[in-house]
């Protein structure tokens, strides 16, 4: 029965992608619009149909007249509610980038003709978010629409389900369109306790691991000799083994962030990168990143951060 249900879900997912292709702005128009009875609406068909048989049998003209009247109203309804979604224009607008662990938050236009409003309109992700909207008296309106993001790489949240039931929730009429929506996601920052040495070098001059520095490094395994002031007592009551507290003495501010200097799996070390570039970034200072294959010359600022945490994310393909 699963394997039916992924077979289906495969086939309309190519007819989908066929019938509304991806595009970043889409107007639902009679091609891309679909509509049907809800559950309230094969309720009032199934009553319809009974007063019908009812007028038939007893060949009551008032009867006839109540079902004709109501199935009038069905098919009114039928326009209005395809008239409701008919015209409007869905744009992608942007998407924030966020680390894993977050919700990414993607911005959605509704545009609308000059006549006519519009009302009880739902957007949803199958797996995420929802939301409702209506356009009255405004042309337009920006929705946010919000999907958690649990691994690196880039984000894409796929088809989204546009629907209405106005006037009176006989009738459905939705689309699945694909606004080619995307964001990054950025490595979830996770401070490292241990490192396999020094960080890197600058171009003139090094970061020099040691206990006696001004800025705390991390946590290195407990040797004899070293200070009691610098053990850390916390970590060592919380179960953990004798640990050393690290400073560094920065001969320079240009330090590179090597994907050499940690340990662990992929995701451990980028992790661990990612927490250290904020905290580098909070302190102001310039910085380099090497990963295997790539190299990043050092630098500081809002477009050096958002190239390092791109690398970051999109390494190796990306965690999916």
């Amino acid at each position: 029965m699963q394997n039916a249900r992924q077979w289906f879900r495969a086939q309309f997912g190519r007819w989908l992608k066929k019938r509304l292709p991806a595009a970043r702005s889409i107007t639902l128009d009679r091609h891309r619009l679909f509509v049907f009875p809800s559950r309230a609406g094969f309720g009032f068909l199934l009553f319809v149909v009974v007063i019908l048989l009812v007028a038939i049998n007893y060949q009551n003209n008032m009867v006839f007249g109540l079902a004709f009247l109501l199935s009038s109203l069905l098919v009114i309804t039928i326009l209005h509610t395809w008239g409701n979604l008919s015209g409007l224009t869905v744009s992608s607008l942007r998407a924030i980038p966020v680390f894993a662990g977050e919700s990414a938050v993607f911005e959605i236009r509704i545009s609308r003709p000059e006549r006519g409003a519009r009302h009880a309109i739902t957007l949803t992700w199958p797996d995420g978010d929802s939301a409702y909207t209506s356009l009255l008296e405004e042309k337009e309106v920006i929705v946010e629409l919000s999907l958690p993001a649990h691994r690196r790489g880039v984000l894409r949240p796929g088809r989204l389900l546009i629907e209405t039931h106005y006037p009176l929730g006989l009738v459905r009429c939705w689309s699945w369109i694909d606004l080619a929506l995307e964001t990054l996601v950025y490595p979830q920052p996770l401070e490292s306790e241990f490192h396999s040495g020094d960080s890197g070098e600058t171009d003139s001059g090094e970061v020099m691991v040691n206990l006696a520095g001004d800025d705390y490094y991390g946590l290195r395994e407990y040797q004899p000799g070293d200070s009691l002031k610098q053990v850390a007592w916390k970590h060592y009551a919380r179960g953990h083994d004798l640990q050393t507290r690290q400073f560094a003495a920065y001969r320079d501010h240009q330090l590179w962030l090597d994907y050499e200097a940690f340990t662990g799996g992929v995701e451990a070390r980028l992790s661990a990168l990612c927490f250290e570039v904020l905290r580098v970034e909070a302190n102001r200072e310039e910085y380099g990143l090497r990963l295997p294959g790539i190299e990043i010359e050092p630098g500081k600022g809002d477009r050096h951060r958002e190239q390092v945490l791109s690398a970051l994310a999109l390494f190796q393909g990306g965690a999916g």
